[in-house]
């Protein structure tokens, strides 16, 4: 499964957590992941998750968390 950024550019993780998925989604037959897809609009902010992974016209964002404090989570 090929991983990139929907820019073409070079890949980069932000944590061990996110290379790690992407390595052990590599296994995943049929399954498309994109790092860092084109931005989400929710509301008037718009979001960029940490993965798309695409299967048969599904759809699915992932946002990896790797820290819990009130103040990472408002960062995010």
């Amino acid at each position: 499964m090929p991983i990139f950024k929907s820019n073409g550019e070079e890949e980069s993780y932000d944590s061990s957590v996110e290379e790690e998925f992407a390595t052990q989604s590599e296994s995943r037959e049929g399954w498309e992941l994109v790092r860092e897809p084109d931005p989400l609009p929710v509301g008037r902010q718009v979001m960029i998750p940490d993965f798309l992974l695409r299967k048969n016209g599904l759809e699915v964002y992932l946002e990896v968390v790797g820290f819990w404090t009130p103040e990472y989570l408002e960062d995010k």
